[in-house]
């Protein structure tokens, strides 16, 4: 199974379409394809660095690092404090592999 949803692949690829590819695709019998991931597209390389750009975007809004984070689950008395630092952890871990996951597909799709 692919770690991205068919339909946010299909959402992001006609984000990154130019008005001549949404004209294509409107006209397109065959709509699923913006569906499947293993089918690649020309805006394929825009939709995966659009993914890192926002995921490290979300990243940097974080007022911890991971670190600091880890430290606090060790550390931390507080039970609420050590859930919502779990919470947040969780979160990044998400991101940072969302990250990786895109820029191995983009070096994939620039080969």
């Amino acid at each position: 199974a692919e770690p991205m949803d068919g339909k946010l692949v299909a959402f992001l690829r006609v984000l990154q379409m130019d008005e001549e590819q949404l004209n294509e695709w409107q006209q397109s019998t065959e709509v699923e394809k913006l569906l499947d991931l293993q089918n690649r597209l020309g805006v394929d390389g825009k939709v995966m660095q659009y993914m890192i750009t926002r995921a490290a975007l979300l990243l940097r809004a974080y007022p911890t690092t991971l670190e600091l984070d880890q430290q606090i689950i060790k550390e931390s008395k507080d039970e609420v404090e050590r859930l919502i630092c779990q919470l947040r952890l969780c979160e990044k871990r998400i991101l940072v592999n969302c990250v990786a996951y895109c820029e191995q597909m983009l070096k994939t799709i620039n080969q």
